[in-house]
Formats: structure tokens, C-alpha cells, sequence
């Protein structure tokens, strides 16, 4: 038994009742109004950055930043409420959707694409509809965890070893195959976009091959299918704050890659190339229009969850292995500065830095 998966002495020695907060709206609150409000939050980045550019004027500047500071506050607010009732009796279904919370951004971007696909949104039709749809959905959220007054007792703590292990072998040939060359091709572009476009040339022989893309395609579809129930199980169980992070960054993880291979799918499918030009726009994310600036949180959190839920995979099975927990979470956080510095590099590219340029 290790620290990321407690038992009865490490739970009981970790659990203060003291320090656990009640699943009241105090808890849940916070994250759910800027969900409910993030299309507004979103739609409003545009005209502030045309605002700035056109006048100068800081105080438009500011309105952008605080636009995307707060759409992108989201997911840090969530966990924050996970964390405080990780110990919680029947706060199961606080939990289920305090995890959607976490994977807003991408979970928009999502919804935006299909909005898109069925006519919803498009030339002409504006974004009241969206909005109005995206913002009854979460009101809904509100009204269930509000009324939802039924309590369960938490489920004893069971490893679901097939789960994992196949989760985590799905995961290795993904991060192998595709998403490690991926985001160094990203990285690239802080360069140049010529630089990124040659590189990107290069690894779709590979990686849009006849043999390899289906395989990619379903070892994501096994991540995803491996990884709910094992949400499911973990939000029914007392855990630390390793395993809420773990949880956490593994459902916006899954909900970027869902949103991400389904819009570069759909495009492809429409005949549209999805190169930088697809990903951050002519310019940059900062000249975005409509609702393209929901990008910058939706790419902003994709390498640091790839690389916290990695960070956090690899500290069990350290542990697992007899590796002291001071060193497993060396590992942890090391992995998680990394992600955070190459999260850096690529939002620097994606809002028009090139050095090439400079």
C-alpha cells in the first residue's frame, strides 16, 4: 500500500475532520459560477484585445487579461474544492461534476465544435444560442447539486489492477508514438512556423500512416474507456491529495483529447489543413474573433495535465516499487516544472512569439 492509494492507518492518520469541509455551495460555488459565465468570459476577449490594439488604451488590455485570468480559473477552483472534501461522506456527485469543472475549457471547445458541425453557430448566426445552451446546462448542475440532499457511505478502497495497468500501457504508447514527437513539434514553432511545418511534414509519415493512426485512435479510445470507471471508483473513495490531482488532470486530459482529435478529425474530413494556421489562427491566438479565444485556457492546461497525470502515474508506481516518497515526489514535481516550462514555450508560439521574427 503506498502514500497516492492510502489504507485504513495512512487515512486515518491523514484525515482531520476538522479540516474537511462540508459539500455546501460555499464548496462548489466559486468553480460553477465561472463555468456557468465562461462563454461571456470568453466572448469578451476579442473586442478588449481589438479595443487595445486600436486605441492603446491599458485599460482594455486589462479587461482581456482578466477575462482569460478568470475563464482559466476554473480548473485551479475545482481542485481546490476537491481537495477540501476528498474525505467527504456522500459527496460523490459533488465530485463527478467538480472533475467535469476541471475539463471546462476543453469541455467548451468540445461543445463548440459540435455547436458548429449541426449548425448551431456559424457565419451569420452569432453565439446567443450557445451561450444560451451552454449556460442552462450548468444552471441545471446548480439546481441538482443544490436539491441533492441523499448521502452514501464511501466505498472501501479497492485497486482496479487490470484498469490501471492497461491504462498505463495504452498511455506509454501514446506518449511514444505520438504526443512526446507531437510536442516537440509544437515547441518548435517558438522558432518558427517554417521550422514546425518541416517537422510536422516529417512526423505525419509516421504518425497519419496507414497503420499507425487507427492505432493511435483506438489506444486513445482505451485511455478514455479505462480511465472513467477508475474516476468513477476513485470518487467514491477517501483519497489524498495526490490521487484528487491525478484524477483531476486525467479528466481534462481526456476531455482535451476528445475535443482536439475530434475537431482536427472533423476539419481533415472538410478538407481544411490542420496546421499551425488551424491551431492558433493566422496571427495568433491574441487577434482571435468570436470565440477562438477559448483556445488559450484549452491549450494552456493540455501540457501541464499530460504532464501531472503523468507525474502523478509514475509516483505510484515508484512507490510501488520500493522507491522512499521523498524521492516520488522529487519526481512529481520535476516532471510537473517541466511540463509547466514546455506549457510556456508553446503558449509563447501560439500567441505570436518567433524568435525567427523577433
Amino acid at each position: 500500500m503506498n502514500a497516492a492509494t492510502p489504507g485504513p492507518t495512512s487515512l486515518a492518520t491523514e484525515f482531520n475532520p476538522r479540516s474537511t469541509a462540508r459539500v455546501t455551495p460555499r464548496v462548489w460555488l466559486p468553480p460553477l459560477i465561472v463555468a456557468v459565465f465562461y462563454p461571456l468570459l470568453i466572448a469578451s476577449f476579442p473586442p478588449a484585445m481589438a479595443a487595445y490594439r486600436g486605441s492603446g488604451n491599458i485599460a482594455a488590455a486589462a479587461c482581456a487579461l482578466a477575462s482569460i485570468l478568470i475563464a482559466a480559473s476554473i480548473p485551479l477552483l475545482a481542485v481546490r474544492a476537491l481537495v477540501l472534501i476528498r474525505h467527504q461522506e456522500g459527496a460523490t456527485l459533488s465530485r463527478g461534476f467538480l472533475y467535469l469543472m476541471c475539463a471546462v475549457p476543453s469541455l467548451f471547445t468540445l461543445f463548440h465544435t459540435i455547436a458548429g458541425r449541426v449548425g448551431i453557430i456559424g457565419p451569420g448566426r452569432g453565439y446567443t444560442a450557445i451561450t444560451l445552451l451552454w449556460m442552462s446546462a450548468w444552471l441545471v448542475v446548480a439546481a441538482t447539486l443544490h436539491l441533492t440532499t441523499t448521502t452514501s457511505a464511501m466505498s472501501p478502497h479497492r485497486e482496479r489492477l487490470p484498469l490501471r495497468v492497461i491504462h498505463g500501457v495504452a498511455a506509454l504508447c501514446v506518449l511514444c508514438g505520438y504526443a512526446i514527437a507531437h510536442l516537440v513539434n509544437n515547441g518548435l514553432a517558438l522558432w518558427s512556423v517554417e521550422l514546425y511545418g518541416a517537422a510536422l511534414q516529417f512526423l505525419r509519415l509516421w504518425y497519419r500512416s496507414e497503420w499507425v493512426e487507427p492505432v493511435l485512435l483506438a489506444l486513445l479510445l482505451v485511455m478514455v474507456c479505462t480511465g472513467v470507471p477508475m474516476v468513477a471508483q476513485f470518487s467514491r473513495q477517501r483519497v489524498d491529495r495526490f490521487r484528487v490531482v491525478q484524477m483531476a488532470s486525467g479528466v481534462a486530459l481526456g476531455m482535451f483529447l476528445v475535443s482536439h482529435v475530434s475537431a482536427t478529425l472533423l476539419a481533415r474530413s472538410a478538407g481544411v489543413e490542420t496546421n499551425w494556421a488551424f491551431a492558433a489562427g493566422p496571427t495568433s491566438l491574441l487577434d482571435a474573433t468570436g470565440l477562438a479565444g477559448r483556445l488559450i485556457p484549452h491549450y494552456f492546461y493540455a501540457v501541464l495535465n499530460l504532464s501531472v497525470h503523468v507525474a502523478c502515474g509514475l509516483r505510484i508506481v515508484l512507490l510501488h516499487h520500493g522507491v522512499t516518497k521523498v524521492v516520488a515526489n522529487k519526481v512529481l514535481f520535476g516532471l510537473a516544472l517541466a511540463g509547466l516550462l514546455g506549457t510556456a514555450v508553446i503558449m509563447a508560439a501560439l500567441l505570436g512569439i518567433h524568435v525567427e521574427n523577433a
